[in-house]
């Protein structure tokens, strides 16, 4: 009962509501997606070094890894999913931090705020 009530009370306290808070969960997906396929790509990068045998010196092992595996599209992925994510995230912030520096309370302040209001 109490979580429905402090869930309510943010969504009405914060100006940009659910929306705001869907698009910053968009924006986490995205960030973490990158990050997780990043991760898998230089897994698979480095099982697959050993079998390299020969690589061009201009550009070294990784490039030429990346072709032989057709990796450079989720590679590519990978970077432009966590930028965008991270961009979405710190805009975000940026823009809180813009609007009111105290419009996220804390729960002990939500707590004491529900605590004082009179009830039926």
């Amino acid at each position: 009962m109490l979580t429905r009530e402090l869930y309510k009370y943010e969504l009405i306290e914060t100006k940009g509501g659910l929306m705001n808070t869907r698009i910053l969960l968009f924006g986490y997906v995205l960030f973490i997606s990158g990050v997780l396929l990043f991760g898998m790509m230089h897994v698979a990068i480095a099982i697959h070094i050993p079998d390299l045998t020969e690589w061009s010196r201009e550009f070294g092992m990784m490039p030429s890894v990346l072709d032989e595996i057709f990796g450079w599209v989720p590679y590519l992925m990978s970077i432009t999913l966590f930028v965008l994510g991270a961009s979405i995230i710190l805009f975000d912030l940026w823009k809180v931090r813009q609007n009111d520096p105290s419009r996220r309370k804390s729960p002990v302040e939500i707590l004491s705020e529900y605590e004082k209001e009179e009830r039926p």
